[in-house]
């Protein structure tokens, strides 16, 4: 698997008091402390020492003579996903500095890429290796900067979005983000383009046929009329009510569930909050009621204060919900009268965020050359960022040059084996040295290094 890379990037910088104690009486330090105790320890070393003699050779790979060092360098693969430890905090909350919602997906006229965090290395913004995935600038959080691989297919994807046409934007906790309005043109990398001004979506086409520094580039504003849910508008005794949006919030370790709704009174006395119940049921019956001890930022607070005749009120409820609240959910809005209670009920279209799938983080240590059975020699480890099991095979462990693929040896741990989320492994991969060859790569679940002068 090989990438190439695309000059054209953004200049990101995301961002107890009492009597004073008196002296101990020195006593005189007994037989053991003097003499014994002391030995104890000269013992202990020298045992130490002696089990380290032994077992020490045996935990180092084995060395052969003549064993010469090779250079190695990581190739800038989109593949590569960006260390969870390196998600740095961008946004501010209540002064709290926390790590954004990442996109996960992006439709596009009902074709749909997954999208990866990335940011630009050495000047570079690498191409993806796989057609079918985008990247995300990490930190392009009001203008979401995306770039993906230029190919005829996808130009023509572009080229038939109408200005009708709608794009979704999916993030890792279930929000959906709907732009509109796409315009295509033919642009000259500019700052311009990934500016955080304007709430939006822009998305550049990596490479193309041009030859020269120009980029396809597709811009599309942010709809915020669109919410995850709409709800009919439903009239419960005199008064009309509306779900206008529903939103997942994140507050690890607690997930909430805001309902935004506007009410439009229509009686002839003013109307008590009290008498307003706004209950949110899961699939296994369980009803939660609304809580306060969610900030509202975005959303209308909620509703105390009395509702006159004749006035309309935007106001917002929040839930605190389980880890795994059973489906379907709806809200429930019952209101209490004179004449008894009235009901409604609002079906929620909310579907749980999906565990990340498995994603590998190959950091080679060493490579060597190894005359006496003329092999390469290449260790490191393999971490498993995601957040479902990680497959290792023998397909996924390559050693590549100019004529062709050398033959794998030996792999250790023996192939196949797997990885849970979290979990690292150490690997040394031996391969045959490839004949009249210095320049060969080393792939290992799409992550790709160079060696370089092969002796």
């Amino acid at each position: 698997m090989t990438a190439d890379f695309d000059s054209m990037q953004p200049d990101l910088d995301p961002a107890a008091s009492g009597p004073a104690p008196q002296p101990a009486q020195p006593r005189r330090a007994s037989f053991w402390q003097e003499w014994l105790m002391p030995m104890g320890v000269l013992i202990g070393l020298f045992t130490l020492m002696a089990l380290a003699a032994f077992i020490v050779p045996r935990l180092r790979p084995a060395t052969h003579s003549g064993e010469q060092p090779v250079s190695f360098s990581k190739r800038l693969l989109f593949t590569s996903p960006l260390d969870p430890a390196a998600y740095t905090p961008v946004l501010a909350v209540e002064g709290e500095a926390r790590v954004p919602a990442l996109p996960q997906t992006l439709d596009l006229g009902g074709s749909t890429f997954a999208v990866a965090p990335i940011k630009p290395e050495l000047g570079h913004w690498p191409i993806p290796a796989d057609p079918h995935q985008a990247g995300w600038l990490y930190g392009t959080l009001v203008n979401y900067v995306v770039g993906l691989a230029y190919s005829e297919e996808y130009m023509a994807l572009l080229q038939s979005l109408g200005a009708g046409a709608q794009l979704t934007l999916t993030l890792d906790n279930g929000v959906q983000l709907q732009f509109g309005s796409p315009q295509l043109a033919l642009r000259q990398p500019e700052a311009a383009l990934f500016e955080q001004r304007q709430p939006g979506l822009t998305l550049v086409l990596l490479g193309g046929p041009e030859g020269n520094e120009a980029r396809w580039v597709l811009q599309a504003a942010y709809l915020p009329s669109a919410p995850i849910v709409m709800g009919q508008a439903q009239t419960v005794g005199d008064v009309l009510i509306t779900v206008t949006r529903v939103e997942l919030v994140e507050r690890k370790p607690e997930r909430w569930l805001v309902v935004d709704y506007q009410l439009s009174h229509n009686g002839e006395t003013a109307l008590e909050p009290a008498q307003l119940s706004l209950l949110l049921e899961d699939g296994h019956g369980l009803r939660y009621q609304p809580e306060m001890g969610l900030g509202q930022e975005g959303h209308p607070a909620p509703w105390t204060a009395p509702l006159a005749p004749g006035t309309t009120l935007a106001a917002s409820a929040s839930y605190r919900l389980a880890d795994a609240p059973a489906l379907p959910l709806a809200w429930i809005v019952r209101l209490n009268t004179d004449a008894g209670p009235a009901l409604a009920r609002f079906p929620l279209g909310y579907v749980p965020p999906q565990p990340a799938p498995a994603k590998a983080a190959v950091n080679v240590n060493q490579a060597i050359y190894e005359p006496e059975r003329n092999a390469v020699r290449i260790s490191g480890t393999v971490r498993n960022v995601g957040q479902q099991a990680l497959a290792v095979n023998g397909t996924q462990v390559l050693l590549k040059f100019a004529g062709g693929e050398a033959t794998l040896r030996s792999f250790s741990p023996l192939l196949p084996w797997s990885l849970g989320p979290g979990e690292q492994e150490s690997f040394e991969a031996v391969f045959d040295r490839p004949a009249g060859v210095q320049d060969v790569t080393f792939e290992l679940l799409g992550f790709v290094y160079r060696l370089s002068g092969l002796p």
